[in-house]
């Protein structure tokens, strides 16, 4: 039974064994059928479509040989007024044709002098032959005739003028054809920026290049007219402003006036298909169009003034509150690129005021993206909703500011000891970082400032870690000296040094070799540049904590000096005037209840000064009035900590910046601001009973 059984269960295997196969057979014959339907489908389609070519060759060739109008097929089709033999020769020509259909009027085309007769008689009856189709195709409208007229007829002559060959002439209309009706139909195409390579040659005292000079002659428009390369309306021979009437204000000149230009443009735009503003609208040029144009409304809007009839005012003080003397203007905040983000450092542009500048860390976020990174962002005074341009570095930015010898350059330094370059015409990224080695930075470069003349001038930096390095702009591949600050101490009957954990540097006004550096350990050092091995002359003791800020008198107007006074700001909740010719502070300022973060001389008032601190309150101190309290308050941060302020350069405002991203423009008011002739008297006899 088991010798039975067995073979019984291997027959049943064979029998499954071979439904299966026949199962896979059937299976495999269907798809063999299926694929041989769709490979008959395909030739018949192939089929049918040449069936149809020839019937279409055979059918033109008919209508050729009969000298009837063909329609002429091209892929879109405007219908802006063409230029004509009576026009004014300044207005701009447009086209109703394609480069793919002018490219097919091309083909038959030729010079009538050309080397050929033949030749030229073929061409001349195929360019006739695309005109008289191209009229049919468009309903026989006379415009659209008229433009290819006067297109095939002018790069005809081209080509004729050349006594070029039949095929070389044909080739060469095309590609003039191609390139005119391109030209035509590019709306709001703005010039690329130029990305400038990072040279000594790049840098120059320009910001922005040169624009060319009007010529006394009447203006001449080109071939096509861009929209987008004019922030303001076209020039003409003699410019006036839109008029009622239909003539608008064209001058003697024979230009285009305003309206003219407008409504041609319009025209162009409405004849347009939504496929090609998609199109359009997609393109980089256009973007950047866009984005260029708005800044600029957007920056008339927050004008106070009337910008086209006082187009030469320069008044941005603002409405005050009558009372106070300081009050807030504008917020200044980006919530993708500034949110939660401390203020490291403020800067004003020098050559143009209304631009400055705010470097933040980076942002701790669960989804990190590269607007999470330190940056460095450009606002302009009258713009407070966006920034102006933003520049990006890897590593957290400690303090950057403009290059006052070159507008066009931005210098930063970061927590991991780099100095890292930008330039304003090269995009965000930096264009020059210095190494990271032994010999240069290894630690948070806090202080950062250039000295020296608009010939001869070099970059200083100091590191946290006492070490004091020169840099030429140049070249920044190492230092031109670096040195380690320190401090000679009597212990006994040897000297020792100690070393100096720097948090601040700061040069007076047009010095290059004395400078003062605040510490950890609330000492303020004063050293030069050009002296002794350890380049550590005095230290003056006061502060019971680090110092945060450090700022000498500008010493601006007046006949008195008073490059000797020092500004201190410190962790110990006060602030501090100090003398150089003193050991120790002449006035101390203790009517804070935070730390005080930042302290600045006003550019203008002799006696004036403004502070910062851990609550977000705006300090006015003004030393010809009264020492013992502020002369106004500003709570600018709503509780937030005031990290930096710098001034505007006219003294009548101040900008600030705190832990959450936030930047607040306060106006001072003229009275508090402005100096009287007394001020710099007062100031001196103060000066002299504190010392």
């Amino acid at each position: 039974p088991r010798v039975s059984g067995t073979f019984v269960m291997a027959d049943d295997r064979q029998e499954a064994a071979k439904v299966r196969l026949e199962q896979l057979q059937n299976e495999l014959s269907e798809k063999r059928r299926k694929l041989a339907e769709v490979n008959q489908a395909r030739l018949d389609k192939v089929e049918a479509r040449k069936k149809l070519m020839a019937e279409r060759a055979a059918a033109r060739g008919e209508r050729a040989a009969a000298g009837s109008p063909t329609a002429l097929r091209t892929e879109r089709s405007y219908t802006p007024t063409a230029r004509t033999d009576t026009e004014s020769p300044t207005q701009p020509r447009t086209s109703a044709v394609t480069s793919s259909a002018l490219s097919s009027t091309g083909a038959g085309g030729s010079s009538p002098s050309s080397a050929s007769p033949t030749a030229a008689g073929s061409t001349s009856l195929g360019v006739e032959s695309a005109t008289t189709r191209a009229s049919a195709r468009a309903g026989g409208t006379s415009e659209l005739s008229s433009t290819v007229r006067t297109i095939t007829s002018q790069v005809t002559e081209r080509a004729g003028r050349r006594d070029l060959p039949p095929t070389l002439a044909t080739r060469r209309q095309r590609t003039e054809a191609a390139k005119m009706t391109q030209e035509n139909f590019t709306l709001f195409s703005t010039p690329p920026i130029e990305k400038e390579r990072y040279a000594k040659a790049a840098q120059t005292d320009e910001p922005y290049p040169e624009k060319p000079k009007e010529s006394d002659t009447s203006y001449s428009s080109p071939a096509t007219t861009s929209y987008s390369s004019y922030s303001s309306p076209p020039p003409t021979s003699s410019y006036s402003p839109p008029s009622d009437s239909s003539g608008g204000g064209g001058g003697g000149g024979g230009g285009e006036s305003f309206s003219d230009t407008v409504a041609r443009i319009q025209g162009q735009v409405d004849g347009m298909t939504t496929a090609d503003r998609k199109r359009m609208q997609a393109t980089p040029e256009f973007y950047e169009f866009i984005s260029r144009t708005s800044l600029i409304m957007e920056r008339a809007l927050n004008l106070h003034i009337d910008v086209i009839l006082e187009p030469t005012s320069t008044d941005d003080t603002g409405k005050l509150e009558l009372g106070d003397r300081m009050s807030k203007r504008e917020t200044f905040f980006d919530d993708k690129w500034s949110r939660n983000k401390p203020v490291t450092s403020l800067a004003i542009n020098s050559k143009n005021p209304e631009f400055f500048l705010a470097s933040y860390v980076s942002r701790k976020d669960v989804h990190a993206t590269k607007s999470c990174g330190s940056c460095v962002l450009v606002w302009s005074k009258h713009l407070p909703q966006r920034f102006y341009a933003h520049y990006t570095c890897e590593s957290d930015i400690s303090n950057a500011f403009y290059c006052k010898y070159r507008p066009n350059m931005i210098i930063g330094s970061t927590y991991t000891g780099q100095v890292i370059l930008w330039d304003t015409r090269s995009g965000p990224d930096p264009v020059v970082r210095s190494p990271v080695s032994a010999e240069t930075h290894t630690h948070v470069i806090f202080g950062a400032t250039v000295v020296g003349t608009s010939n001869a001038h070099c970059l200083v930096t100091l590191s946290t870690d006492g070490r004091f390095c020169t840099w030429g702009l140049d070249n920044m591949s190492q230092p031109q000296e670096c040195i380690d600050l320190c401090q000679l101490v009597d212990i006994g009957e040897s000297r020792v040094k100690r070393d100096i954990t720097a948090t601040t540097l700061n040069f007076g006004e047009q010095e290059m070799n004395k400078f003062f550096v605040g510490s950890e350990d609330g000492g303020l050092y004063a050293g030069n540049r050009h002296g002794s091995s350890s380049h550590i002359s005095e230290k003056y003791e006061g502060h019971m904590g680090p110092i945060t800020a450090t700022h000498c008198h500008p010493n601006t107007g007046g006949g008195a000096d008073f490059t000797d006074l020092i500004l201190t700001s410190s962790m110990d909740w006060t602030c501090k005037l100090w003398s150089v010719k003193k050991n120790k502070p002449l006035a101390s300022f203790d009517e804070f209840q935070e730390y005080v973060y930042d302290i600045k001389w006003s550019p203008i008032h002799p006696s004036l000064f403004a502070c910062a601190d851990g609550k977000g309150v705006l300090s006015l101190w003004n030393l010809s009035q009264t020492m013992d309290i502020p002369v106004s308050k500003l709570e600018v941060a709503d509780g937030n900590a005031l990290n930096k302020l710098v001034w505007s350069p006219d003294g009548r405002s101040i900008i600030t910046g705190d832990s959450k991203g936030n930047l607040v423009l306060s106006d001072v008011m003229a009275e508090a601001a402005v100096p009287g002739l007394e001020d710099w008297d007062k100031l001196d006899s103060r000066v002299s009973s504190l010392k």
